[in-house]
């Protein structure tokens, strides 16, 4: 536990009072803005699940609070996150890490994996945003215990998926993220076997989750118990995994940005039940501390887990994913949840003022390694301003050469493919003996000719074949005689 420092210091109280309705997270489940992030009370957690961990160096050691202050962002020592982790969300190449394999409660940004099972099962085909469910007496109930109450569900009432969706990134509603889960047709038990799986495919090694929601399952009083699961348990993660997730959630499904980039939703317009939710990502552009190019995803608060967030910005051709876990503590909410927004900003400032996304090589010919190839598209890689990317050819694909590690070694390098374009090669003219008899008579016609123009080179050549034929008639009439 950390040291408790006097907390809110003087110049700042007043700008944190201004937001504290903002960045406080669900206290009051009929709030039209944005509270406290509740899951439940730290005797119902356990200590992290032992997991064997793995480990991979990261490009550099820089403290991460030094790399915010060179970004004019100062922050106190207490706020110090466990971990963080920026990589680049096209190629999965970390550009900083701190702590990136040390694990973690995630509370509520573990509804993001709930989204991805259900964006999934969309694209299944068992699902749509238009699927309708009807909430029942059992979620109405889920929706009224206090601790993890987030948002009015009513019994009787269709809630379309898409409306669901919206709750579990705004509201974070814990309510909304089962009813999602439980529509795509599996149980409480196969949903968390199939998501444990998922993490296992795509190397998030020291990752378990207990629940589908970030709440333990306990804190739901019997109306959520999965089988095999240890329902006191929080799930446990880290920032190198938190971040594999969100790679695959935006190469697989890039639009989940539309559910997350917006300030302020309202949901179940034109209904009785309409409400309206800021996000809890201040980042986002339009709330106090709102950074260019911030349009997702998810934020997650517990006692265990103190402040955490899981974001991406873009801004041109490069995005970036964050991840930043275990910031200042629950009893200080308003500082903790200012500060994290704080060192957020400044790793992102530090990532777009050092990387960039080159075109290494446009679409058309080029000649590579002594090879000429065709390509189709423009070809684009994030590389560290003023430097100059590099490249090979490798059979028939252009792999791009880069010093950063990838989250994971699932992850494979990008290739790009081209067409090889056939070398000409002249293939010599067939030739005949009239051809040849043809040419050395051409031959010997120019050498006679040019020789009218030195008599005496002719001259001597005359003799000297004179000279020869008379040796050869002198020889022939010996031979004869004798």
């Amino acid at each position: 536990m950390k040291i408790k420092h006097i907390l809110g210091l003087s110049f700042l109280m007043a700008s944190l009072f201004c937001t504290s309705t903002i960045l406080a997270e669900e206290n009051d489940s009929t709030t039209k803005e944005a509270t406290q992030e509740t899951t439940v009370e730290s005797e119902t957690t356990q200590e992290p699940e032992k997991i064997e961990q793995t480990t991979v160096a990261i490009p550099y050691r820089e403290d991460v609070m030094d790399a915010i202050a060179e970004q004019g962002y100062g922050v106190d020592e207490y706020y110090r996150p466990e971990s963080t982790i920026m990589v680049d969300a096209d190629t999965g190449e970390i550009v900083f890490g701190s702590n990136i394999d040390q694990p973690w409660d995630p509370a509520s940004i573990s509804k993001m994996m709930t989204a991805y099972m259900a964006f999934e099962a969309m694209k299944e085909g068992k699902l749509s945003l238009d699927t309708i469910v009807t909430a029942t007496e059992e979620d109405r109930a889920i929706s009224t215990i206090g601790e993890i109450s987030n948002n009015i569900i009513v019994a009787g009432v269709d809630y379309p998926i898409e409306e669901l969706l919206y709750m579990m990134f705004y509201p974070s509603s814990n309510v909304a993220t089962l009813m999602v889960a439980r529509a795509t047709g599996l149980s409480d038990t196969e949903f968390l076997n199939k998501m444990n799986a998922k993490f296992k495919e795509w190397g998030m090694e020291n990752t378990k989750f207990n629940n589908a929601s970030g709440a333990v399952a306990s804190a739901f009083r019997g109306y959520y118990t999965p089988e095999g699961y240890n329902n006191n348990r929080y799930n446990q993660t880290t920032a190198r995994d938190l971040a594999i997730l969100a790679y695959h959630f935006l190469k697989d499904f890039p639009e989940i940005t539309n559910f997350t980039k917006n300030p302020l939703i309202t949901v179940m317009v034109g209904t009785p039940y309409e409400e309206s939710f800021y996000t809890y990502n201040s980042s986002i552009p339009g709330m106090i501390q709102g950074f260019p190019g911030v349009d997702g995803f998810k934020t997650g608060s517990s006692p265990s887990a103190a402040f955490n967030h899981l974001l991406t910005a873009k801004q041109e051709d490069t995005r970036f994913i964050q991840v930043i876990l275990g910031v200042g503590a629950w009893e200080d909410k308003d500082n903790s949840s200012f500060f994290k927004n704080q060192i957020g900003n400044g790793l992102l400032r530090k990532a777009f003022s050092e990387y960039e996304t080159q075109t290494v090589l446009k679409a058309g010919e080029h000649t590579i390694d002594g090879v000429k190839v065709q390509l189709d598209k423009d070809i684009k890689t994030l590389v560290r301003i003023g430097e100059t990317p590099k490249y090979h050819l490798k059979e028939d694909k252009i792999v791009i050469e880069t010093d950063l590690p990838r989250i994971t070694s699932k992850i494979q390098p990008l290739t790009y493919p081209v067409t090889i374009i056939p070398q000409e090669v002249e293939e010599p003219e067939e030739t005949t003996t009239t051809d040849v008899k043809t040419e050395m008579s051409f031959q010997l016609e120019e050498f006679l000719l040019s020789l009218t123009d030195k008599p005496i080179l002719l001259g001597t050549i005359i003799i000297g074949v004179a000279c020869v034929i008379s040796a050869i008639i002198v020889s022939i009439v010996f031979i004869i005689r004798k």
